[in-house]
């Protein structure tokens, strides 16, 4: 869901949202990493800590119009828990 929220745009965490950076990767490569400081920054805010962003990955596409990529999360509490989500745009 944070993926295609814009930023600011929910009130209850105005952070929220990251759709703005997956919007500019293909300009802004470095996005990426900026998108995933602000998943976890937001998954703080919102007291969510027994989970963090590991990483998101940019994945082959079907097209180049259509990006894909992979989000992993991961548990605090036992690193080797981790789960893997693709996002499609």
């Amino acid at each position: 869901m944070m993926a295609r929220t814009p930023g600011g745009s929910w009130a209850g965490c105005p952070s929220f949202g990251v759709r703005q950076f997956f919007e500019n990767m293909r300009l802004r490569p470095e996005g990426l990493r900026q998108a995933e400081k602000a998943v976890n920054d937001t998954l703080a805010g919102l007291g969510i800590t027994h989970y963090r962003l590991k990483s998101i990955q940019k994945e082959p596409g079907p097209n180049p119009d259509v990006d894909v990529y992979s989000v992993t999360l991961v548990s605090t509490e036992d690193p080797s828990m981790t789960w893997t989500s693709r996002l499609s745009d």
